[in-house]
Parts: structure tokens; sequence; C-alpha cells
């Protein structure tokens, strides 16, 4: 398709009646100009403009749903901008040679921008999942559901928070927190969710140093509030899982900035940085739960001593572990644990999770005590080395692991308290 003008196109081209936004999109402009000047000055300028913009009114926004409206405005301006300066910098070249110009370097600025297209093209789907993704949020349907349940205990002294941090659930910590300024301690128990109500959350925790505490389980996004604590506690069944920052559509540039900014966030939080380098090497759809040891060593948890409501547990945190982790294991059942045994039932029994096993093959050992006694040792042994199994005994839970054959007649029974 050509755009060349008749002879009086230099003629159209000095018109001053159009202004500069009307003589590049009519390729007016010279080549030189709508490439240089538009493509390249303005474009970026105005991109760097709209980018600081609103990053500044991220951080200030109270409301992840304005940012999500925000940010399809910038998409939808920046959309414009490029197709004003893409189309312009076409028809200039269609109009170069009768300038004057060569057709050579007409022809390298159109490759060039078909090049530029088809790299826009390989980013496409990206676009389309971050879009989509803050149409969503815009439209108040986050994807998470509702923001996370917020309660106060009794005394007024600590903050729960229960749930997923979907969006909205900055507004309603915040709320709680100017209604209950006695409030000193925060309760965890989340899956993660949006970063921006965590930072949120985690800002207005620094400022009034409040000290945090996991009651159950704190991964991903819930992590950024766990820093913020004064204090950091934990007990030590408690799941506290990491991995790199994310959102729908994040490309490598993208993620790396997010990387550089939570990093810094850790270590402002005073943690180690061989632990934060493991963190920010976990992708993001895997998840890395260090054990206790290694989350009082680097410094994410400052204390191992339990906030409690009214001078005692809300409950037992052991019974609430046992019971969340069978009630997890059984969507994985039966699960082969080696040639002949299979796991084949996991059950919560107040502090004592029992293991249901399922043996193959000639195991008749009921009437050989000393095969039994060794038998006994080594899964003992077997207990008290596997990290996961040690965790719970060394928290006060009780493994009590049942042998049956494939008639399920039972065979052996042992029961691990304690390691030595």
């Amino acid at each position: 398709m050509s755009y060349r003008y008749a002879d009086d196109v230099l003629a159209e081209e000095d018109d001053l009646d159009e202004n500069f936004i009307v003589r590049h999109w009519r390729g007016h402009l010279s080549l030189t100009k709508s490439w240089f000047l538009v493509g390249g000055v303005i474009s970026t300028i105005l991109f760097i403009a709209l980018s600081a913009g609103l990053a500044l009114f991220s951080t200030k926004s109270d409301s992840l749903q304005a940012v999500a409206v925000a940010t399809l405005l910038f998409f939808l301006l920046f959309v414009a901008v490029r197709t004003w300066a893409v189309v312009g910098i076409w028809r200039s070249a269609g109009n170069h040679a009768a300038r004057g110009g060569t057709q050579l370097w007409a022809n390298i600025a159109r490759i060039l921008l078909v090049l530029g297209l088809m790299g826009s093209l390989v980013q496409a789907r990206n676009y389309w999942l971050m879009t989509s993704e803050y149409g969503k949020l815009a439209l108040g349907r986050d994807v998470l559901g509702k923001p996370a349940s917020m309660t106060v205990s009794a005394d007024g002294r600590i903050l729960l928070i229960d749930g997923a941090l979907a969006s909205g659930s900055w507004q309603a910590f915040r709320s709680l927190i100017d209604q209950h300024p006695a409030v000193k301690a925060v309760h965890l128990n989340s899956i993660g969710g949006r970063i921006f109500d965590a930072d949120k959350i985690a800002r207005l925790i620094r400022a009034k140093r409040l000290d945090t505490q996991v009651v159950d389980r704190c991964v991903s996004a819930c992590t950024i509030i766990l820093l913020a604590g004064h204090e950091r506690m934990a007990n030590r069944l408690a799941n506290i899982g990491f991995h790199q920052p994310d959102f729908p559509g994040t490309d490598g540039a993208m993620r790396a900035g997010m990387i550089a900014g939570n990093s810094e966030l850790y270590r402002e939080a005073g943690i180690a940085q061989p632990f934060i380098d493991r963190v920010m090497a976990t992708p993001p759809a895997n998840v890395w739960y260090p054990n206790y040891d290694e989350l009082m060593q680097a410094g994410v948890l400052t204390s191992d001593e339990e906030i409690v409501v009214g001078g005692k547990p809300a409950d037992d945190p052991v019974v609430r572990a046992v019971r969340r982790e069978a009630e997890g294991s059984k969507s994985q059942l039966p699960l082969r644990i080696d040639e002949i045994t299979q796991l084949v039932g996991v059950t919560a029994k107040g502090r004592t999770l029992a293991l249901a096993y399922r043996v193959s093959g000639p195991n008749d050992i009921r009437n050989n005590a000393a095969v039994r006694a060794r038998l006994t040792q080594a899964v003992i042994a077997q207990s008290c080395t596997a990290p996961q199994m040690r965790r719970f005994v060394d928290a006060g839970a009780t493994l009590a692991m049942t042998y049956s054959d494939q008639a399920g007649t039972k065979l052996l029974g042992v029961e691990v308290s304690h390691c030595a």
C-alpha cells in the first residue's frame, strides 16, 4: 500500500495549518523527524512520564481497584501513542522518495517497523494476561475472592488475618487498626495474595511497630507482612513459604524489577543475604518452605516466644498442624513409599498423626519378635531423620504408624513421640 501524494506533496507537507500531531499522522514530517523525533525522543519521553505517573499513583493510592483502572488507562494511552508514532513513520517512509530521499532508507525504516511489530506480537500473550487480570480487578472481581477475614481478640491486643490477601484486604486492615488502637500484634494465617495489599499492610505494621506471628501458615505475599513485624514469631509447625514475586503476564525484565524491590524489603528487615538469594531463586510456580531453625538463623523469625491471648494459646498449634497435615495428605493417597510399601491412610487424633501403611510380598512377621524389633527401630530411625516427620515429633506430636498386609491384617505398630 502506498501513501504517495501527487506532485504537490511537498506543498502539502509545508501546510502550516496542520498541527504537529496531524502532520506526523499523515506522514508529512520528514523521515528523519518521524523516526528520531517522534519514534525516539517523544515516544520515549511520553512512556517514561506515563510510567512515572502510574508508579506514583500506585504508591499513593489506597485502592488496588483504582490502580488497576489507572494501569488500563496507561495501556490504552501507550497503545494510542505507539500507533500514532508507527503509522506516521510508515507514511513518512512512503513519501520519502518523493521528497528526494532514497528508497533504500524508506524500505529499511518499514522493515524495522515490521520487526518491531513482530516483537510485540511475541509478547501478545503476556499483554493479554496482564490486561485481563487488571480488567478483572478494575471491575472489582478479584480471582482470589473476598478479602481476608480479619478479627480482633477480646482484649483488643491481637488482630488475626485469616485467608487470601485479595483486593480490599488493606482497607479492611486499616479500618480495624483505626477502630482498635490497642492492637499490639498481628496473627497471620494466609496463603498470600496481592503484593499491593500486603505491602500497604506491612507499611502500617512497621509504622506502628506491631509484632507479627504466623499461626498455621504464611506463604508468598503474606511473608511481606510477617517481615514487617517488630518482633516476628511462629510456632514450630507453622508453614512459612517463599518464592519470587509474580503477576500474570510478567516478563523477565518486569520480574527482575519486582525481585529487586522485594530483595530490598528483605534486607531492610535484616534478613541474611544467602536466605534472600534462595528465595529469589525459587520460581513463582514453586514454594520453598525453610525449617524453623533456618528461619531463626536467617532472621526471618526474631523470637521463639508465642504471642498468646488471655495468658494462654487460643488453641494448640500442634493439634492444628496435625489436623492440617492429615487433611493435606488425603488428596495424595495412596502414596507409594517404596517397591513394597504404600501410605493408604492419614488421620489426625489430637496431637497424634496416625499413618496407615499397606505392604506387599512375604511379610508375615507377626510371630517373629526379633524381626519386629529390628523393623521397629528402623522405622523410628527413619522417622527421626526425615525432616518433616522430625519436625512434628520435636514440636510435641506423636507419630502412630501401622503396617498391614494386603488382606488388612496388622503386621506392625510403631509409635514415635520423641527422638534422641
